[in-house]
Parts: C-alpha cells; sequence; structure tokens
C-alpha cells in the first residue's frame, strides 16, 4: 500500500525557486576557480534543478514524520515493552502536535571533467497533526491506526527560504502499516539491576 501522505516534493526544486538563491549557488559553483556557474546561469540552474527534483521525487514525507515521532521518551518506552514481550503490541494515541525532520540533501554538478562544489540544500518536512493512533510491535513503529495530517515541506539555501509546499488535510481512516516492517525506534534496553546475594 502505498503512502497515504502524497506531496511531490519535486516541485520545490523549480527554477523560480534557485534562482532566488542565484548569488548564493554561483558564488558556492565558483569556489574551487571555476566560472562555468557565472557564464550560463541557465545551464547551472537547470542541472541543480533537475538533479534536487530527482533527490526529493524519492522522499515519503510521512516516514519522515514517522522517524520524528520515534525520537519521543513515550514511544521509545513502548518499543521497549514490546522488545521485552515479542508478539505484543503497543499503542500510543497522540494529540494536535507539528513532528518535522531537517534533510540535507546535496547537489554534485558535474560537466565533462570539472566537478564543482557541492551544493548542500536544507529541506524541512512535516505535518500539522491534529491526532493519530500509533502501533508499535517488537521495536519498531510499524503502522499508523488512524490520523489526520496536513503534510508540509520547505526548501532552504544558505539560510534563504526558496520554496514551500502546504498540502491539503489528510485523514487516514484505516490502518497504514510502514514497509519493511516498521521503522526501528532507537531505544536502549533498561538496565540491568544488580542483586546482592548474600
Amino acid at each position: 500500500m502505498s503512502s497515504p501522505v502524497q506531496l511531490s516534493l519535486k516541485e520545490l526544486a523549480s527554477a523560480e525557486a534557485l534562482d532566488h538563491a542565484r548569488q548564493d549557488i554561483q558564488d558556492k559553483l565558483a569556489e574551487d576557480g571555476s566560472r562555468l556557474a557565472s557564464l550560463n546561469w541557465d545551464i547551472m540552474r537547470n542541472a541543480t534543478r533537475s538533479a534536487l527534483a530527482d533527490a526529493l521525487s524519492k522522499l515519503d514525507v510521512l516516514e519522515y514524520v514517522a522517524s520524528a515521532w520515534c525520537t519521543a521518551t513515550e514511544l521509545q518506552e513502548k518499543a521497549r515493552q514490546t522488545l521485552k514481550a515479542p508478539g505484543s503490541e503497543e499503542k500510543l494515541a497522540l494529540a494536535e502536535h507539528d513532528p518535522s525532520a531537517l534533510l540535507h540533501p546535496v547537489v554534485k554538478i558535474k560537466c565533462g571533467p570539472v566537478e564543482l562544489p557541492a551544493l548542500t540544500f536544507d529541506l524541512e518536512v512535516g505535518a500539522a497533526v491534529e491526532c493519530a493512533v500509533l502501533i508499535v510491535t517488537e521495536g519498531k513503529l510499524a503502522a499508523i491506526e488512524a490520523g489526520s495530517f496536513k503534510p508540509f515541506a520547505k526548501l532552504s539555501y544558505n539560510g534563504n527560504q526558496l520554496n514551500k509546499l502546504d498540502a491539503d488535510e489528510v485523514p487516514i481512516t484505516r490502518c497504514y502499516h510502514f514497509p519493511n516492517g516498521g521503522i526501528p525506534i532507537p531505544c536502549s534496553p533498561e538496565p540491568a539491576v544488580e542483586t546482592n546475594a548474600g
């Protein structure tokens, strides 16, 4: 089953958005002495846009929202409980909140034998969550039983916001299972208790 939260992130990498950071991008590409970026901005912008759009199109906003949830202490405790009792399932109901994750997509442009310095963008993905019921099994965030999300994404370069997408509210009315058995929740086992026999 595909993700119920559909937001086409590749639209963030528009030519107009990259034009907002033209000087910063050209300066970065010229760091090693190449004048290619200043001689033909259209070619550099289109190469950047194409590579960035390709990378963004492969991202699933819901998986990154779920990864942000996995850092919560309450969810980590539920994960520990399910690891102690294999086959068990724990649920966690969430109220209104705005989880997000900050990613750093990197674009490398090569023009013949010349490899230009990498461009590192900032991408914040998240959602305004009205409510959600999370299901934890075997130490993983396995599914979302119900929820209501309004996903968003913001693309920036060098501290300047280039583009922003806000999607319509997405209700999740039936259980959605994350691929590969779920998203691992980082949790350490409970500390061993020392006993004195003696």
